[in-house]
């Protein structure tokens, strides 16, 4: 119990220190939203079948879901800083899943054709190709106006890999759009008002958080498991 309320008051103060260093809507993620998978906010996995893209082993015991807007800055800061050796030590460990939800967040008028670019990828190492593509190009894309930004958008994911007439079916794929849809569906439900947002197992963590951060609050919650898996 004291591991689990350690890792509440953890998430909870990430959230104070990050929501700074986040593209973030309103008030900060609420408790005991509808979208909870065990329907209290307190952890839980979330229910992600059909949604983004996924990395490492489906048997690992972490789950993390990331929601990411492609205009976001601090998306972009965050993937710079941290998420590769969050990827060494947890993902490449067997230790944690993680789930990249692509998202568009409605605080950039740009964000959607880029969404659409990596939701066009056929698999997570294209769309971590295209997703670094257009955070190195963001500058080019993100003020332009809507033509001038679809066009650069599509430019840079074709240099990224994707064939250039799958990104002109993509944009008008009604199964790419209706993902799309299920992804914005579901931050609603969870509460989700800025990116990037990380869910360990349920818990909220937002914002460019440092290495250090993240790493112990999944340590928290890898402890928490392994105390609860050695009760059953």
């Amino acid at each position: 119990m004291r591991l689990l309320l350690r890792v509440v008051a953890v998430g909870a103060a990430l959230l104070v220190a990050m929501m700074a260093r986040s593209c973030i809507q309103g008030e900060p993620l609420p408790r005991g939203d509808a979208g909870w998978s065990d329907g209290a906010g307190q952890g839980g996995e979330v229910d992600v079948a059909g949604l983004g893209f996924f990395h490492g082993d489906s048997d690992a015991p972490l789950q993390i879901v990331e929601f990411t807007d492609p205009a976001c800055p601090y998306c972009a800061q965050f993937h710079d800083d941290a998420r590769d050796s969050l990827f060494a030590a947890y993902v490449a460990t067997g230790e944690a899943r993680w789930i990249t939800i692509p998202w568009v967040s409605g605080q950039y008028a740009n964000s959607r054709p880029a969404a659409v670019a990596v939701e066009c990828a056929a698999d997570a190492e294209m769309a971590e190709r295209v997703t670094e593509a257009l955070y190195a190009a963001r500058d080019r894309w993100v003020g332009a106006g809507r033509a001038r930004s679809t066009d650069i958008v599509q430019e840079t994911a074709a240099g990224a890999g994707l064939a250039a007439a799958d990104l002109v079916a993509c944009i008008d794929d009604p199964a790419l759009a209706a993902r799309i849809g299920r992804a914005d569906s579901l931050a609603t439900a969870l509460g989700i008002r800025g990116t990037p947002t990380y869910l360990i197992d349920g818990f909220p963590m937002m914002g460019a958080v440092p290495f250090a951060f993240a790493r112990r609050a999944f340590d928290e919650r890898l402890a928490a498991l392994s105390a609860a898996d050695s009760l059953n």
